[in-house]
């Protein structure tokens, strides 16, 4: 498979129904999401981000200038099957992104996922170490 081949399977993942994951898990039923697909040297990625929620974090928001929901890690890679055949999967994980309001910005992953063809989507709360 080339990597335009990558490009389209990664644009055909259900992104949605992630989304809807998210909304579950946050509460948060008027979250917007958009996405893209990129390849950076040959590593294909989905990168989604929600709009600013600044105004749904109460008094947190002394603390944060925005936060949003994103994503760290992710990339669509190909995996072997027990039968040797290869497809492709989608991993990723789901974060709080925000900056401070003096400058400098970081994460909290909340949710780890995975989406292939063969199982569908995968979601596993954080947890922590």
């Amino acid at each position: 498979m080339d990597i335009e081949q990558v490009i389209e399977w990664a644009e055909r993942v259900p992104m949605d129904e992630l989304y809807n994951e998210i909304r579950r898990l946050t509460g948060l039923s008027d979250l917007k999401f958009t996405s893209k697909v990129v390849n950076r040297n040959n590593s294909i990625r989905i990168l989604f981000e929600s709009q600013d929620l600044i105004d749904k974090i109460g008094f947190l928001k002394l603390m944060f200038k925005e936060i949003r929901i994103t994503q760290f890690n992710s990339e669509v890679v190909y995996k072997t099957a027990e039968d040797d055949t290869k497809y492709l999967l989608f991993w990723g994980t789901a974060d709080f992104s925000y900056t401070h309001p003096s400058g400098g910005s970081n994460g909290c992953t909340f949710l780890t996922f995975w989406y292939d063809d063969i199982h569908g989507w995968q979601f596993e709360p954080y947890r922590g170490l």
